[in-house]
């Protein structure tokens, strides 16, 4: 009968956290703060193909987005067009890749982050929150930005 009932408590408690967690993804994703994503995306570099952009203006509006939100610092070289952001869990990169008369391109990745036992990173949904800022970013500079992903190649250490 113990064993059940631990069982039991078990399930309740897993299916509580699932329930909350639908919810805070729904709940973000309607104040646009995030896009329901499919799991594993912060193993996915996004690729940013767009008209050219000049780099005063990505920096200006790099700079616009709501990192206190997401507990995020920023910081890079707007010459160089490399950009970092940092978390306690994990850490963001932005990188300009090519830039000519036709177009621009960015590459944006996670390079590190702090997974849980189970493996998902304990920061989801506030990479999650960086990531959505940096699509929109691009979308505004020009609405005809195109986005690629591409799988990186990660080794996850747990425990």
């Amino acid at each position: 009968m113990t064993i059940f009932l631990v069982f039991v408590i078990a399930a309740v408690l897993i299916g509580a956290s699932y329930y909350y967690n639908k919810q805070k993804t729904a709940k973000m994703a309607a104040e646009g703060k995030i896009i329901e994503r499919k799991g594993g995306f912060y193993e996915q570099m996004q690729e940013f193909t767009l008209a050219p952009v000049d780099p005063a203006l990505l920096t200006q509006k790099l700079k616009a987005l709501p990192y206190s939100d997401m507990n995020v610092a920023m910081n890079g070289d707007s010459a160089k067009q490399i950009f970092r952001f940092t978390h306690s869990t994990f850490e963001a990169q932005l990188a300009r890749v090519a830039n000519d008369a036709e177009k621009s391109v960015y590459v944006f990745k996670f390079n590190r982050w702090t997974a849980n036992k189970l493996g998902a990173p304990l920061g989801y949904y506030k990479m999650n929150m960086l990531q959505t800022a940096i699509e929109k970013m691009f979308l505004s500079l020009d609405p005809k930005t195109q986005v690629r992903s591409k799988a990186m190649q990660t080794k996850t250490k747990i425990w």
